[in-house]
């Protein structure tokens, strides 16, 4: 239901004040979106709305501020009827900003491209299917880009690539040791560069020693962080003049300005890989890149994207190696507990999730449950207090039965799950990489074959290995997974050891790099 504060300002035809003194005073109206902003992060969520309202009634003409009173979402969420009540806001408000659409095209092209700096990151955490609510928001988007930067945004014919490599440009700011780099880097450092010239965007300043090493496997590697290309029209007018056959952004969800870029046409072929495994909702992305293990059989649907489908995991995941040899005492874990690690950030933990991790506990005295701490004290309190509700009524004591860790370095980090009997996926969105660690380092998962790709993945690992039995049905077949692994000492045996025997055929998959060069190889010729 839209609110009284918004509804007045929810006409079409109601004149736009371009002279309002949003520009006399642009220190305040930061000062102001920046409280709001916080007040999100610290997940104060109606606090943070209010916040953008208060600036919204004063300013109607402000973006930021519309996008925010709008858009913004919990990162914890209390409990799981909140959800479903955030969701009717969320989607009342693109309703909304799609009304109001001509008013904000007005800005001038820098100001409105600094004010819908914005992704909806944390939509995909709800379990829903979000393809039309993405479509909704990526036509927004457009519309405002496509008045902007209407040369950016034709139509680009596509050359022939006879007697020349294909030219595969690679847009991101995650070059570097997290979740996109680890997944994606041998999608550019692995291609066959007798056939393929590849190029690499990076729009972070962060580097680290992955960004090094994907520079000097490139053909060529530009900084849009850069100073001269400072604007949005900068950026892609430097990858326009590359003149690229197919242009992939390896994530599109997770960053607002390789968002902003992939609403513009740099290349006749542009994909998104599923870095972020939602529907970019963008129609000017062509194709969706993803696993064919790990997506369900109607997975076309949650697409806006034409779908491909890439053999095994789809990726070739370098094997983590970890040098570390720190054991319980080392993290001061007890030594006699049977120690259940979920290493999904808070904020993917769902509110559903929460009893059934009071029933693992509650069927094992001697349980533990190993969680990590979100980015500020704050989110862990939040998710800590939800959980503490559900364990009172199964009458476990939180601050006995849960371990919350610190961030670790990645070798710890492996090392930490070697030392653990089980790791506990939730519903709704499994492990990717940390599932990757996991079984690496020969810790069983139990998991769920979710609806949607983001829930799959650890299940897709799991096939591969030839152990579906980790995988529940429902709610109560993971229960009675987990006991197994726990006290069914003959059996939990034969999983690892079938899990320890299998495993390098989950990591260095030529045969995913191979179906991706097929892909790359079609998309140019069609």
């Amino acid at each position: 239901m839209i609110s009284a504060s918004l509804r007045k300002h929810t006409n079409e035809n109601t004149p736009t004040r371009m002279d309002s003194p949003i520009s006399r005073r642009p220190d305040l109206i930061r000062f102001k979106l920046g409280q709001a902003r916080q007040l999100a992060l610290a997940n104060r969520t109606g606090a943070a709305i209010d916040g953008y309202r208060r600036v919204l009634e004063q300013y109607p003409d402000h973006l930021a501020a519309a996008v925010g009173a709008w858009l913004t979402l919990p990162q914890i969420y209390p409990s799981q009827p909140d959800v479903q009540l955030t969701r009717d806001r969320f989607e009342a408000g693109l309703r909304w900003l799609l009304a109001n659409l001509q008013r904000f095209a007005r800005l001038p092209p820098q100001q409105c491209f600094e004010q819908i700096f914005w992704v909806n990151f944390h939509l995909a955490y709800q379990g829903h299917d979000d393809t039309r609510l993405q479509s909704d928001y990526g036509d927004f988007v457009t519309g405002l880009v496509s008045r902007q930067l209407p040369a950016l945004c034709l139509p680009l014919l596509a050359a022939s690539p006879r007697g020349r490599r294909i030219r595969v440009g690679f847009a991101s700011g995650f070059f570097r040791q997290c979740t996109v780099g680890g997944y994606f880097q041998r999608w550019i450092t692995h291609l066959d560069r007798t056939r393929f010239e590849t190029f690499v965007y990076h729009s972070s300043p962060r580097r680290d020693g992955l960004t090094r090493q994907i520079a000097s496997q490139c053909d060529h590697f530009v900084d849009l962080a850069a100073p001269e290309f400072g604007s949005l029209e900068g950026c892609g007018r430097r990858i326009l003049d590359d003149h690229l056959d197919v242009l992939i952004y390896p994530e599109l969800g997770m960053d607002p300005h390789s968002f902003l870029l992939a609403s513009l046409r740099l290349a006749p072929v542009q994909c998104a890989g599923w870095g972020h495994p939602v529907t970019s909702g963008l129609v000017s992305i062509d194709y969706f890149l993803s696993s064919r293990d790990a997506e369900p059989p109607n997975a076309d649907q949650h697409y806006r994207e034409t779908l491909i489908l890439l053999d095994g995991l789809g990726v070739s995941y370098p094997r983590p190696a970890s040098s570390s040899a720190k054991q319980r005492a080392d993290f001061g874990l007890p030594e006699a507990a049977t120690l259940y690690l979920c290493s999904q950030s808070l904020f993917k933990l769902h509110p559903d999730f929460d009893p059934l991790l009071a029933r693992v506990l509650a069927q094992d005295d001697t349980g533990r449950l190993l969680l990590f701490e979100a980015d500020t004290p704050a989110l862990t309190r939040c998710y800590l207090d939800r959980l503490s509700s559900v364990f009172s009524s199964f009458n476990l004591d939180l601050e006995q039965r849960v371990i919350v860790l610190p961030y670790l370095r990645h070798p710890d980090y492996l090392a930490l799950n070697r030392v653990c009997d089980v790791m506990l996926d939730p519903p709704y969105w499994s492990g990717g990489n940390t599932a990757l660690d996991a079984l690496a380092s020969g810790l069983p998962i139990v998991t769920f074959e979710g609806r949607f790709m983001r829930g799959r993945q650890s299940a897709a690992m799991l096939k591969q290995l030839g152990l579906p039995q980790l995988i529940a049905n429902d709610f109560d077949d993971y229960l009675r997974i987990v006991h197994a692994l726990v006290h069914d000492t003959a059996w939990r045996g034969n999983v690892i050891h079938q899990l320890v025997d299998r495993v390098d055929t989950l990591f260095d998959q030529t045969a995913a790099l191979a179906s991706f060069e097929r892909f790359l190889l079609q998309a140019v010729d069609a």
